[in-house]
């Protein structure tokens, strides 16, 4: 492991981590059917992952795959690190974190957009700037 620290304290870690992932997953289906259900239309989002080539179950797998394992990792090398330590740069270690946080939902935000109405969009976006404060 690259990781600096010892292997209890990484441990920990990674279960918190674990801990806190499933949480947020239970809150974002939760948010689903408590408030989106009734107002997002999946046929936009169909039409969209076949124009994609991603209508076949093994491209999307595929897809998601490259989505959870590499994206999400240059997402948290460039919010959770660099970002972070840019914004420290130029406010409080606190308020650093909430700066990166604000800036990792705009990002996604404005990716959303497309995809989903601004009320859901909203709705998301705040669970983003949560998750990017936890994490």
């Amino acid at each position: 492991s690259w990781s600096p620290l010892a292997p209890a304290q990484r441990l920990a870690g990674l279960s918190a981590g674990f801990a806190s992932g499933l949480l947020m997953a239970g809150g974002i289906v939760g948010g689903y059917y408590l408030f989106g259900k009734g107002h997002f239309d999946p046929a936009p989002m169909r039409e969209l992952l076949s124009t994609a080539g991603l209508s076949s179950p093994e491209r999307y797998l595929l897809m998601a795959a490259y989505w959870t394992f590499f994206n999400s990792l240059v997402e948290e090398y460039a919010f959770r690190w660099f970002l972070y330590r840019q914004s420290e740069q130029l406010v409080s270690p606190r308020h650093a974190v909430l700066l990166a946080a604000i800036i990792f939902m705009i990002h996604h935000s404005v990716a959303l957009s497309a995809y989903v109405p601004w009320q859901l969009n909203t709705l998301a976006s705040l669970g983003v700037l949560l998750a990017g404060v936890i994490w």
